[in-house]
């Protein structure tokens, strides 16, 4: 049933909507309505990566399937929309367990970029980083922007949005002029009722 369905958008040379080239769009309900867009723009208001987020009439192929929702995807352009310099973004692979973040794998974004001969060093130096940090081996001022994630938690209380500093929701920016990491919000998905 299509009138359900989530769609990944991707498009191809150097086209874009409203600014963006990659994006996902689905049912405003999967992101618990308009809580995720408040939950976006009040971490824009603490000066983190904030994501366009944004509602849409959507047609498929001319048949209207109602409001969506649509949602940006991760890379250089939503960093340099934010005045950020290309860094390696990262998330949790799921298939590893979350629940203890010591045993966790991380996953770049943009492989094809970060993978490269000239370029790997940096997620390399980011995970590097990390493990120190997880090992007791160096502080956490070192390695974590603290006014923005104390931003991102004081939010995330604010608007009930816990789901979304699960290490599987978050996504970790690595800054590689400080050389720390910075919260993306991501799925905040509001996890009370509205009273």
């Amino acid at each position: 049933d299509r009138s359900n369905s989530s769609y990944r958008i991707d498009i191809k040379d150097n086209e874009v909507f409203n600014g963006m080239s990659k994006f996902s769009i689905q049912k405003p309900r999967i992101r618990n309505y308009l809580n995720e867009w408040v939950f976006h723009e009040m971490l824009g208001e603490g000066g983190l990566v904030k994501l366009k987020y944004d509602f849409y009439d959507f047609y498929l192929n001319g048949k209207f399937l109602g409001y969506y929702n649509l949602e940006e995807s991760f890379g250089k352009v939503l960093l340099e929309r934010n005045k950020r310099r290309n860094g390696p973004i990262f998330s949790l692979h799921e298939a590893f367990e979350w629940k203890d973040i010591t045993k966790a794998k991380f996953e770049v974004y943009d492989k094809k970029n970060w993978l490269k001969k000239e370029n790997i060093n940096v997620p390399k130096k980011a995970i590097e980083n990390f493990k120190n940090f997880l090992n007791d081996q160096i502080e956490l001022e070192e390695i974590f922007d603290i006014k923005k994630w104390a931003w991102y938690f004081a939010v995330a209380d604010l608007t009930y949005t816990h789901h979304g500093v699960l290490p599987k929701s978050v996504k970790f920016y690595y800054n590689p002029i400080n050389g720390k990491f910075e919260p993306i919000p991501f799925d905040g998905h509001r996890m009370h009722p509205n009273y």
